[in-house]
């Protein structure tokens, strides 16, 4: 994620449309990721909001919310 762009805001705070996507394959990365950000969140509050969002799907990951958390990575690049 070294050449990608940074972005203002972590997440879309409009409700999001769910859409057939397909299963996200790797479930073990994205949990430890997720971890990570949720230790962060005691520093960072502004990210707090976005990183419950994305939890609420932990059951069935899809590549959507891999993208979603991608987003938030390039957020706190820009902080």
């Amino acid at each position: 994620m070294l050449s990608y762009k940074p972005v203002d805001t972590p997440i879309s705070t409009s409700k999001a449309t769910i859409l057939p996507d397909p299963l996200f394959s790797d479930a073990t990365r994205f949990r430890q990721i997720m971890g990570a950000l949720q230790y962060l969140t005691f520093m960072r509050l502004d990210i707090c909001f976005a990183i419950n969002r994305v939890y609420q799907f932990m059951h069935a990951l899809t590549d959507s919310h891999w993208a979603t958390v991608k987003c938030i990575l390039r957020y706190l690049r820009v902080q």
